[in-house]
């Protein structure tokens, strides 16, 4: 529940700061609907008790996220080699845990747990 909790924030503050300091970017307005949609998605996860499936989907994500960060940073200030070298890091990262981990272990686990319930 804490983890939630804490992603309620971390995405409250995304919208503040995007509205406050990156006004000026050119994919604001996605930027601002990815945030709000995220906001609403984390709210109702914690609004209908969905701390067990919310959680792991949550982490998942938030570790690629990591590396999308990383490469962000790499970009402004390494050579193009680094560049090439993180850029490729984040793309494994994201197939990795977005296209394998979360579908067929945690997804999997998940619903494994419902059907034994019913």
């Amino acid at each position: 529940m804490d983890f939630i909790i804490l992603k309620h924030g971390y995405n409250i503050f995304e919208i503040i700061y995007l509205v406050l300091f990156e006004r000026d970017r050119f994919d604001f307005s996605t930027m601002f609907l990815h945030h709000v949609c995220n906001l609403m998605l984390v709210y109702s996860a914690y609004s209908i008790n969905m701390f067990k499936l919310a959680g792991p989907i949550m982490a998942v994500h938030d570790v690629t996220d990591i590396f999308v960060s990383l490469m962000k940073v790499v970009y402004e200030l390494c050579s193009f080699f680094y560049q090439i070298i993180s850029y490729i890091t984040m793309l494994i990262s994201f197939i990795y845990y977005r296209i394998i981990v979360l579908p067929f272990f945690i997804l999997k686990q998940l619903y494994d747990r419902y059907e034994e319930t019913n």
